[in-house]
């Protein structure tokens, strides 16, 4: 995922989420911000904690 996330989600209305070259994850920028993967490998958040 791009560095700045955040401003990718604000951006787009799907987002790839690539791992190791392969799209890991994909879909609406909701979506995504509370998928747990995403949030702890991408995100640095930490699971439950707040999704911006």
């Amino acid at each position: 995922m791009e560095q700045t996330a955040w401003l990718t989600f604000e951006a787009t209305q799907t987002c790839p989420v690539m791992e190791n070259g392969v799209v890991a994850r994909s879909g609406p920028p909701a979506r995504l911000r509370h998928d747990e993967r995403v949030r702890k490998v991408y995100l640095g958040l930490r699971p439950g904690g707040p999704a911006r």
